[in-house]
């Protein structure tokens, strides 16, 4: 077994300052969480990567949670996946483990299993867990790439740079919006047309359809995915005082019409065939959504992409089976971008995610149409 070489991990934290030159101060985390899990994504040369740095001894030295991957590691996920697949993704769940990291496969640790307190520190690779815990929680993490994340959990620290420092959290825009967000789609739409003229920016934005967990988290995901920011201050919601700037923040306008022109966009040419609810993971679809959805008889198959932990609580309730038997089937372990998808052969789907929306168009080549949940319930009858 080789030693783990901690010089490569130091150049691994400061690549991305590679190019402007600077050479940071480093600050102990008290979390981390990876990302880069899904055979998906990181293919057979990132399991090769994962094995060699297993096999080193290497462990975490904080609490350091895991993303979804592509397969649900169960029997009834390998049922469902090409068995190849299923084991490829096994694999690198087993390099994890060796890493000494949870074996989470959820995209929310700030709800559950890695919970981040106010003003900590942490090396976060995941998108809407970085916004929300900096824009929601008031904690401290730049959006690291996924080895990032685990090279600063094994060493136990980060570039002390960007939102870790109270002047990198700083807006350089003010979004103006005169329309209402009524949903957690319309908040989606926003913040993926904010996100597309911020850039890296971080923003501040004030609506008080914004003020809801719901479509506050559906804001922040949808404006990680077409952006680059790692934070962003909507009043009412974002904790501690607004940092102030020399400058005035650059107005950002967006008018309705251009959030409907978005949602237009996400219709499908042919009918659906199925409704995926879950990206970021249902936190905010409770046990009695669910029930209630289950009582309505959906006409087409509902697929929930929900953490471990959850469908764990569901199943020891006896929840999970009720459900299947109404044709809404619960996945553990993997995200929206889920295997299932390419054994049932769904061409058209139907989510109330804008996040997941963009990735199953872009990335899976599924066509993709937008609904709330109160609509994808009341298409339901």
């Amino acid at each position: 077994m080789g030693k783990i070489d901690e010089q490569l991990l130091l150049e691994l934290l400061r690549l991305p300052f590679r190019d402007s030159g600077e050479r940071p101060r480093f600050l102990r985390i008290q979390r981390a969480h990876v990302s880069g899990v899904s055979y998906l994504n990181i293919g057979d040369a990132g399991i090769q990567l994962l094995k060699d740095l297993s096999e080193t001894g290497a462990r975490v030295k904080v609490r350091t949670t895991l993303n979804p991957g592509f397969v649900e590691l169960s029997a009834a996920g390998k049922r469902s996946c090409d068995p190849i697949v299923y084991k490829k993704q096994k694999e690198i769940a087993e390099c994890f483990l060796k890493l000494g990291v949870l074996p989470t496969f959820s995209c929310t640790p700030h709800f559950e299993g890695n919970v981040p307190r106010r003003g900590e520190h942490l090396a976060w690779a995941e998108s809407s867990a970085v916004l929300y815990s900096n824009s929601v929680i008031g904690a401290w993490t730049n959006k690291e790439s996924g080895m990032g994340a685990l090279a600063a959990a094994i060493m136990g620290f980060t570039p002390r740079t960007g939102v870790h420092v109270s002047e990198g959290r700083k807006a350089r825009f003010q979004v103006e919006y005169t329309g209402e967000v009524e949903d957690e789609v319309v908040a989606g739409a926003l913040g993926y047309l904010v996100g597309k003229r911020t850039g890296d920016g971080i923003s501040i934005v004030k609506s008080n359809g914004l003020l809801k967990k719901e479509t506050t988290a559906e804001y922040l995901a949808a404006l990680g995915t077409s952006g680059a920011s790692p934070m962003a201050i909507i009043e009412g919601v974002t904790p501690g005082p607004r940092r102030k700037t020399r400058k005035s923040p650059e107005k950002a306008e967006m008018v309705e019409s251009e959030v409907r022109e978005l949602l237009e966009e996400y219709q499908t040419n042919e009918p659906p065939q199925a409704i995926l609810i879950g990206c970021p993971h249902a936190v905010f679809t409770s046990e009695r959504r669910l029930l209630d959805l289950a009582e309505r008889k959906p006409k087409l198959p509902v697929f929930v992409f929900v953490s471990r932990r959850r469908k764990e609580r569901l199943t020891r309730a006896g929840l999970t089976r009720k459900l299947r038997r109404r044709g809404i089937s619960v996945v553990a372990d993997a995200c929206i971008m889920w295997c299932g998808l390419r054994a049932l052969g769904y061409e058209a789907v139907l989510t109330n995610s804008v996040k997941g929306a963009h990735y199953l168009r872009n990335h899976m080549r599924i066509d993709v149409g937008l609904a709330p949940m109160s609509e994808l319930a009341g298409g339901l009858k």
